[in-house]
């Protein structure tokens, strides 16, 4: 993954500068801030929904690509500067010293014990996760899934899991 940011001068005086940025995001949070609709956050596993079943119109899903990389490590670059920054707010999501990783749906050779038990520990997880949005998604509901995996076997993994999560 290469990151596709340059650095500016935060001091410049022109865009991209502090003092935009952070009008830029006083703007959006007024905005956003008439809005009297609640939202909920919930952190947990796709694989195990605390939800009833059929109770949403539709679930909209980015599973992770197969073993094209590992998000948890990519989150620890921010998670290294917000840990001690807003952890004290929400000790109970920065209690590691890094981002969990033994649950992630991927397949890393590295942390389940071989090709084989990576590749299968990522169907078996990719599977339960679909098969949970098929169980709280309404009959006739729908389920979109973002996925842009480079190899056929990546794609012939999500289409398995899919019928096999109906």
């Amino acid at each position: 993954m290469t990151w596709h940011c340059p650095e500016v001068n935060i001091f410049e005086g022109g865009s991209g500068d502090a003092l935009s940025q952070l009008a830029f995001m006083t703007s959006a949070v007024r905005r956003e801030g008439q809005f009297s609709n609640p939202s909920v956050v919930m952190r947990g596993s796709a694989a195990e929904l605390p939800y009833d079943n059929g109770i949403f119109d539709a679930v909209i899903t980015d599973p992770p690509y197969y073993h094209n990389e590992s998000y948890s490590e990519l989150s620890d670059v921010c998670y290294v500067w917000l840990r001690p920054t807003i952890g004290f707010l929400y000790p109970e999501h920065f209690a590691g010293q890094l981002t969990p990783k033994k649950k992630e749906c991927v397949a890393a050779a590295y942390r389940q014990g071989g090709k084989q038990q990576a590749r299968d520990y990522y169907e078996d997880t990719l599977f339960q996760s679909l098969r949970e949005a098929h169980r709280v998604t309404k009959p006739g509901g729908i389920l979109i899934v973002v996925y842009a995996h480079k190899t056929t076997l990546g794609w012939a993994i999500l289409v398995d899991a899919l019928r096999r999560a109906g």
